[in-house]
């Protein structure tokens, strides 16, 4: 793993713990509410293990909170929405573009992008 993904995963792992905690569920009560192991939800917690949104899901949901809640310090936060009427969209090429959604401070964009008819790799034949 790279630092950088190692910091997130402990981060992510502390305000897991530290939410399961405020609540005073134990890692078997919380392993009980979403079907992973103990011991799979302490290492995610001790930040040993990469997780999948499918796992954070469940586990926020455990919890009771938003995903988001995961990825943002607790503070508040200004979160950068682009409406319909103020979307502008961006070429990738190969009949294909884009469009920022949502920004956070932290860095976690959300894009729309669209696939035009016949967009996808280019074949080169033999």
């Amino acid at each position: 793993m790279t630092a950088f993904k190692d910091d997130l995963n402990v981060q992510i792992g502390q305000r897991i713990r530290d939410l399961r905690k405020k609540q005073g569920l134990t890692l078997k009560q919380v392993s009980e509410l979403t079907g992973l192991s103990s011991p799979y939800l302490s290492q995610i917690e001790n930040g040993r293990v990469d997780h999948n949104i499918t796992n954070l899901e469940s586990i926020g949901r455990a919890l009771g909170v938003a995903l988001m809640t995961f990825f943002v310090n607790g503070q508040q936060f200004g979160v950068s929405i682009t409406r319909c009427s103020e979307r502008r969209w961006f070429d990738l090429g190969n009949q294909a573009t884009e469009s920022p959604l949502v920004k956070t401070p932290g860095n976690l964009e959300i894009f729309t992008i669209r696939l035009h008819p016949g967009s996808g790799p280019t074949r080169t034949r033999p």
